[in-house]
């Protein structure tokens, strides 16, 4: 412990970098967090459980359709816009940016139709009623996917706060506000929840997409006269390959990891009842408190890990992973105690109806304390060319967790979904842990292993 805290008290320590910038994204994560769950209290307080279960559900299918509709652009923004700025190539830069919004674009606007039709063909196959405006949905969807590419800008460029204001803080707080006037006005249900839910998120789509333009266009003036020369042909074609060479393979582990994540709610939504679903959906984002920190030191440790495996340092690689983890735990600790002690009486606030919960609650509460166990396991894999190991690794979980969702959901609701889920997070991440080690030579767990 003594040594933890030595290097974190060094300015120019691997420790102190991750602090640093962890803080920050961690401050926004908190902010973005808090006011999504005052959200969802306000939500699971002025709709039924049914109502906020359709809610839960249509929102849940509105994440997976953003998934493909990135294209896996956003890893590919994160692994070559840090090496296009410092070398100078900007040129590259922003042709990278134009490809992967006009992708987004197009996919969104093709999954959009898509889906309409499949809800249209086959009504409450996907557990929606037959009058949920599929509109709103893939709106959100289309907006959710470009905050997601776009802020990985400000990520390659480590400006954490940046890259968590407008996808966690600005969205929650404008979220928040909707939700608030239009209850003042009433006539809340789950169609004019999901609107307000897309209408945010779009506005804060447009608020980073100006903030990128004005930024760009600054640059390009301080540059003057020493803008890039125009990009060859031959230097664009060899550019894309490369893109779409990353991209892919993370289309596939971003699929996967968001159907993990949401394959609980969904699975309830066809085989089970909305409340069961409802329950379900507020347990998970209690959940969040445990594996948020996780996620607010992904985002400045990933281009640390790009840095570091390509100056060949695995010293380093051991600190950023170890540091990670620890971090992840300790900050994990107290939520999971609190559920476990207090989780009936946390989701007693909610309503009564949401009590049936707990045991949900618990088992996801276990799994989340897993991931924040094996820390960066995920990002080492990812920003270090093993995408297509993790591709494979995920899917095969995504598959076993189907295969146990669908049986365990129909026959304990909330429950039997919250088993499966925990099961395969468990799994998954001592997995990963494990390839890691194998692969990179580098412990990714809280717990170090004795060096030889």
């Amino acid at each position: 412990m003594r040594r933890i805290v030595a290097r974190l008290r060094n300015p120019g320590s691997v420790g102190a970098t991750i602090v640093r910038g962890g803080a920050v994204s961690l401050g926004s994560i908190v902010v973005g967090t808090g006011l999504g769950l005052a959200t969802n209290l306000l939500l699971a307080r002025l709709l039924s459980a049914a109502d906020y279960g359709v809610y839960a559900i249509a929102t849940g299918w509105a994440l997976m359709l953003a998934i493909p509709a990135t294209a896996g652009f956003d890893f590919a923004l994160l692994r070559f816009a840090s090496g296009y700025l410092a070398d100078g190539r900007r040129a590259l830069l922003r042709k990278l940016v134009q490809t992967a919004v006009g992708v987004v674009i197009v996919l969104t606007v093709l999954v959009g139709i898509g889906f309409h039709g499949l809800t249209t063909a086959f009504p409450g196959l996907l557990g929606l009623p037959s009058d949920m405006p599929t509109l709103w949905l893939a709106l959100l969807s289309g907006a959710s996917a470009l905050l997601v590419v776009l802020s990985a800008l400000f990520r390659a460029r480590r400006k954490i706060f940046l890259s968590q204001f407008y996808q966690q803080v600005l969205r929650a707080a404008l979220l928040l506000g909707l939700t608030l006037l239009v209850a003042r006005h009433g006539g809340l249900d789950a169609g004019s929840a999901l609107a307000i839910t897309a209408l945010s998120a779009l506005a804060a789509t447009v608020l980073l997409g100006l903030h990128l333009f004005l930024a760009g266009r600054r640059e390009g003036r301080a540059e003057g006269s020493l803008a890039a020369p125009a990009l060859r042909n031959e230097e664009i074609g060899e550019a894309r390959r490369r893109w779409w060479a990353m991209a892919m393979p993370s289309l596939l582990s971003s699929a996967a990891q968001q159907l993990l994540t949401q394959a609980g709610i969904l699975v309830l939504g066809m085989v089970s009842t909305t409340e069961q679903a409802a329950g379900y959906a507020l347990a998970a984002r209690l959940t969040l408190l445990v594996t948020f920190p996780l996620s607010a030191l992904a985002s400045i440790t990933a281009p640390m890990i790009v840095e570091a495996w390509h100056a060949r340092d695995k010293s380093r690689l051991q600190q950023i992973a170890s540091l990670n983890a620890r971090l992840a735990v300790l900050s994990a600790v107290l939520p999971t105690a609190l559920f476990a002690l207090f989780g009936r009486w946390v989701l007693g606030a909610f309503g009564p109806q949401y009590l049936a919960a707990f045991p949900a609650l618990l088992a996801l509460s276990l799994g989340g304390f897993a991931a924040a166990f094996t820390g960066a396991s995920a990002s080492l894999l990812l920003m270090t060319g093993r995408q297509s190991l993790v591709a494979r690794l995920m899917l095969m979980c995504a598959v076993g967790q189907l295969a146990m969702l669908f049986p365990l959901a129909a026959a304990f609701g909330a429950t039997g979904a919250g088993l499966a889920v925990c099961v395969t997070t468990v799994f998954l991440n001592a997995s990963m842990s494990w390839l890691v080690a194998r692969h990179m030579g580098v412990n990714a767990n809280a717990i170090a292993l004795r060096r030889r």
